[in-house]
């Protein structure tokens, strides 16, 4: 769970997640759908938390308010049968070791990145 952050702690800096879309009608999942947290900052006018991160491969830099980033997959939306999702998928976004990154990485195609940045 991200919201240690908002108390004070830096454990979800850096950390790396699959948004379930990357298991999408994939039978390896798409390292297009890493993503690396960055922080998790709070609204200045509502003080909601929202999470910083960005993906890993295009660099591009997204928020989204935490409660959603922790938020299960909308399985009426996205029914598991249909999209095959794996059964063990059950969170818009997975966490992942970096080992698992790099691991994906080679799955699609990628040259492992060098984790030293992150």
């Amino acid at each position: 769970m991200l919201f240690g952050a908002m108390k004070g702690g830096n454990d979800t800096m850096n950390k790396f997640y699959m948004h379930f879309k990357g298991y999408l009608n994939n039978s390896t999942p798409d390292a297009n759908y890493i993503y690396s947290v960055k922080c998790v900052a709070k609204d200045c006018d509502t003080l909601e938390p929202y999470v910083v991160y960005n993906n890993v491969i295009s660099g591009q830099t997204w928020i989204r308010k935490l409660k959603e980033f922790e938020s299960d997959i909308d399985r009426d939306k996205y029914p598991a049968d249909l999209y095959n999702i794996p059964d063990n998928i059950t969170k818009r976004f997975t966490p992942l070791t970096k080992e698992e990154v790099t691991d994906l990485f080679k799955q699609n195609g990628y040259l492992a990145l060098g984790f030293d940045h992150y």
